[in-house]
């Protein structure tokens, strides 16, 4: 008896001590990671929009997370600042890719940091997410990348009203940056009469002395003039400046005609007691003419943050967050199913969102046209 009682208690002390070992050596489910790089202008001049890149990604995650999803994964965002320039944005896409192991890039503001992180990115077959590059030029990159608009649109409506409007000579101003280069050779393309002026500028003392003096000279032939903002505040709001000291805004009787990177909060401000008004080229950001789901959005988004850019931006990078939150979601966490993902939102299988429907044909979302918004003493009055 006392042998089986050994016996016994020699077989409970090693079911017991298996177990143990068991439960000390056994490790948990791993949970994944999913990396995203992000490239925005986080330094100045352009630290601006950057701003408001940084500040809707988050708000836009934390409200998902807060709202039950990215359950079972997580997310890390790594920020690299493109500061608007290719060099730049080139050598973060290649750290955040062949350094950080990112499984996507998001972005960007401006055109040249996402023309010039394709590049990289199409070498390593990373996917890429645009949320606020709109240059012509994107249209014709990699297949792997996706954004939610082209100037193009943008580009017609101001076409076709200098057009509507029998605007026979124009001066045309633009900064030296990849965004307003294409964005002017794509309205040149289609504008019918005459461009007087064509000057490309930097933001320099000499430069805006040199074109504020030929618009001056000119100012009698000119019908309208189009200027076209290329990331930073800088340039526009000495070139008014320089106006107002010479006499034009005064003198000026056509149309100032601007893009929608002319919209920040230091530019309104800087020209709302000169400009009696110009006319922008924008999304729309009116969001009480559609649905007091943004209206609400934004709302709590300006409990937190101060937009210094367009309104209506954050509410393209919010959908981006949304958009990826989905597809992690769905389980599409590595660079190929993240491609996949984003190619099968097509013209049969839309995405809705916030303003209807949307789907991406090539490179380039198909949703929303520009509209032309009137900007009266330095305050947006109406859309029409």
């Amino acid at each position: 008896m006392k042998k089986q009682f050994s016996l016994m208690l020699i077989l409970g002390l090693f079911l017991t001590t298996l177990a143990w070992c068991s439960q000390t050596t056994s490790t948990p489910t791993e949970i994944k990671t999913v990396k995203v790089g992000v490239i925005a202008p986080l330094s100045w001049p352009a630290a601006t929009y950057g701003e408001d890149t940084v500040n809707s990604y988050k708000f836009t995650f934390d409200k998902m997370k807060q709202e039950g999803k990215v359950k079972g994964y997580d997310v890390q965002f790594i920020y690299e600042d493109g500061k608007c320039s290719w060099k730049d944005a080139a050598a973060a896409a290649q750290k955040l890719i062949t350094i950080d192991n990112v499984d996507m890039i998001l972005g960007w503001v401006c055109s040249a940091e996402t023309i010039a992180a394709v590049k990289v990115a199409q070498t390593y077959h990373i996917p890429l997410l645009s949320a606020a590059s709109s240059s012509p030029a994107i249209t014709k990159l990699w297949d792997g990348v996706r954004r939610f608009y082209s100037d193009i649109n943008q580009a017609n409506l101001i076409a076709n009203y200098l057009n509507d409007h029998n605007s026979k000579n124009i001066a045309v101003i633009y900064e030296d940056t990849d965004y307003a280069v294409d964005f002017v050779k794509t309205l040149k393309s289609i504008y019918k009469w005459n461009v007087l002026l064509d000057e490309k500028v930097a933001a320099s003392e000499k430069d805006i002395t040199i074109i504020t003096k030929q618009i001056w000279n000119q100012v009698k032939n000119i019908d309208d003039v189009v200027i076209v903002n290329g990331g930073t505040d800088t340039l526009f709001i000495s070139m008014i400046n320089k106006f107002d000291e010479e006499g034009t805004l005064k003198a000026f009787t056509g149309d100032w005609i601007g893009t929608d990177t002319l919209f920040s909060t230091s530019i309104l401000d800087a020209v709302a007691s000169k400009m009696e008004w110009f006319l922008g080229a924008t999304l729309p950001d009116d969001r009480s003419k559609y649905s007091s789901t943004v209206a609400n959005m934004m709302s709590d988004f300006n409990k937190k943050y101060t937009v210094k850019w367009v309104n209506f931006y954050l509410v393209l990078y919010q959908e981006a967050i949304n958009l990826i939150t989905d597809m992690f979601d769905a389980g599409n966490r590595t660079p190929q199913t993240i491609a996949s993902y984003l190619k099968s939102i097509n013209q049969s299988n839309p995405r809705e969102w916030y303003f209807g429907k949307y789907y991406f044909k090539g490179t380039d979302a198909q949703w929303l046209q520009f509209v032309f918004k009137k900007i009266v003493k330095g305050k947006p009055e109406f859309i029409k």
